[in-house]
């Protein structure tokens, strides 16, 4: 039986990097995420595959976020000189800006199509719930930018590091790793094959075999769902 871990639904995400992160300014919003409409918030691509193993990038993280909740801001600017109005994760990137929600770089860029590392996405994840003390320790995080944010998330348990007590901050995340620490965070965990539905939305490359074949199911069908007595999700409805 799968541990399920409450969370509160701030999201407090910084996507910056080393030198861009102490400028970060974290919003007090609370935006709702839904326990009985899950929406997806994230697509296959046109040939049908989810490519599982591809890294995501800043704004795949940006665009997911303002999926993931009721995000609204008036008065959406640019700010960033890399994300024109043309660019597919413009509104997002511009509208967490605006919340405070993610920075940027000090020349004035966001570098959208750059991956997102471990560090950071820990960060985001850090983000969904409150402090939690003890941390948890890692060996290579000694003088890192984003220590006390992992080693409390990774306490929270919404991160994991490796067997060998280290977490690898600064190494990108691939697309199912993503999803699959959003959907614990967020307590969407169905915890059987049997609690999705048939007229699901699947991938070409993956499949019922693969570690992340639930989480990918969970993160990429919009679906109302209800909750056993140990808290374990149900689908009800593909939407």
């Amino acid at each position: 039986m799968k541990k399920i871990i409450k969370v509160v639904t701030m999201i407090l995400i910084s996507l910056s990097a080393v030198a861009a992160f102490p400028d970060a300014a974290f919003s007090k919003d609370k935006p709702y995420v839904s326990k009985k409409l899950h929406y997806a918030y994230i697509t296959g691509y046109s040939d049908g595959s989810f490519r599982p193993y591809e890294f995501i990038t800043r704004q795949e993280a940006a665009v997911i976020v303002c999926r993931l909740t009721d995000i609204a801001s008036d008065n959406v600017y640019k700010k960033f000189k890399d994300v024109g109005a043309d660019n597919w994760s413009y509104d997002a990137v511009e509208r967490l800006y605006n919340m405070g929600i993610i920075s940027g770089y000090d020349d004035g860029s966001f570098r959208p199509e750059e991956n997102i590392t471990r560090a950071e996405f820990a960060v985001m994840l850090y983000g969904f719930t409150k402090d939690n003390e003890p941390k948890k320790e890692f060996w290579d995080l000694k003088d890192h930018w984003a220590k006390e944010y992992i080693e409390k998330a990774a306490a929270g348990g919404w991160f994991a590091g490796y067997t060998d007590g280290s977490f690898h901050p600064d190494e990108y995340i691939t697309r199912a790793e993503a999803v699959f620490f959003i959907n614990y965070a967020l307590d969407r965990f169905p915890e059987y094959e049997t609690d999705l539905l048939e007229d699901k939305k699947t991938f070409t490359d993956v499949s019922r075999d693969d570690w992340f074949y639930m989480a990918v199911c969970e993160a990429a069908n919009s679906h109302e769902c209800y909750y056993r007595a140990d808290e374990s999700e149900i689908w009800s409805l593909v939407i």
